[in-house]
């Protein structure tokens, strides 16, 4: 290896020993595992290239050298010169590559300014919100179900569903509906919600926003038999749970970061489990999950204004699931 930046000691391959290169060993060179993304492959390449693009000149050869470990290690074609050293024109590329490598920061910002119209919107030009149900997992809605059952059945006027595409574990790819989930979760979440739906995988990430359904459950199994009761099933956590589970999927997590309250060893109920894929997907929800089986899971917002509204939406749901279960099983 050569040292080609004195200042940062910013040590980049020779020509001869990126010819020598697989894709493991350019992936080691930004700083990435083996089953590292595009985007984050193409997003350590635009920090590297940015190091010297202030003296392009002098740093051409650099440069050329960084674009040919890049396409070892993403596939794509990249314009260089390496052993000449010299750019083939160089501002085109300069451009090319700010564009192709930062279109998602406007995307992005287009969508934070869209979602900020909508709230705008929402608040001074259209009537009040009066029941509002945050989904967040990785699917996406497809029907009227929650609608419907909001304005028609419990005879709200004008109710809130937001439904954010999210990996919020990281444990599958991102793609084009679920890259900016988070920022959709985050919007959604801080407007306040009534009822939070997740799916299994998601729920554990979104804890600190929800509350115990203990008393709930307590309901159910008073007015429920035995068998639709065996239909649903309670999940249970602790917020030490979430507080561990958000380090193991957070890497940049700081221990400082969480304070531990007394009881919060504790496991209440925390959400109601679905997992009949037929009924789910009559109630709108598509699972994107490429190794998962459709689930949901009902819970209460620690944001919610009235708790009986909050059940009443909930027990409505359950209620359809298991009448459908037993129209089904009496079939």
């Amino acid at each position: 290896m050569s040292v080609d930046n004195k200042e940062k000691k910013f040590v980049v391959p020779s020509s001869d020993e990126i010819r020598e290169m697989d894709r493991i060993s350019a992936l080691v060179f930004f700083g990435l595992r083996e089953d590292a993304t595009d985007y984050l492959i193409e997003e350590k390449y635009w920090q590297y290239i940015k190091r010297f693009r202030v003296d392009r000149k002098s740093n051409a050869d650099i440069l050329d050298r960084i674009n040919a470990v890049y396409q070892i290690a993403s596939g794509k074609e990249v314009s260089t010169t390496v052993d000449s050293g010299v750019p083939i024109d160089k501002k085109k590329l300069d451009i090319k590559n700010y564009i192709y490598y930062s279109w998602w920061k406007y995307a992005l910002g287009l969508l934070a300014v869209f979602v900020a119209f909508l709230i705008v919107k929402q608040v001074f030009f259209t009537p009040a919100i009066d029941f509002r149900v945050v989904a967040l997992g990785h699917f996406q809605n497809s029907g009227s179900y929650m609608e419907d059952l909001a304005t028609e059945r419990l005879e709200y006027k004008n109710p809130f569903i937001g439904v954010a595409d999210i990996i919020a574990d990281n444990s599958e790819q991102a793609d084009g509906y679920s890259q900016y989930g988070t920022l959709a979760a985050s919007a959604f979440l801080s407007t306040g919600a009534e009822v939070i739906i997740t799916d299994s995988k998601t729920t554990l990430s979104f804890l600190a926003y929800m509350l115990p359904m203990d008393d709930f459950y307590a309901r159910l199994e008073a007015e429920l038999s035995e068998e639709q009761l065996s239909r649903i099933v309670p999940i249970y956590y602790s917020l030490d749970d979430h507080y561990e589970h958000m380090k193991r999927i957070d890497q940049n997590h700081s221990e400082d970061e969480v304070l531990p309250e007394p009881g919060s060893d504790v496991k209440h109920i925390y959400g109601i489990l679905i997992q009949d894929a037929e009924f789910i997907r009559s109630v709108g929800f598509d699972n994107r999950w490429r190794s998962q089986q459709p689930s949901l899971v009902l819970s209460f917002s620690n944001s919610e204004s009235s708790r009986a509204d909050a059940e009443e939406f909930i027990y409505s749901i359950i209620s359809d699931y298991i009448n459908d279960a037993l129209v089904d099983s009496a079939a």
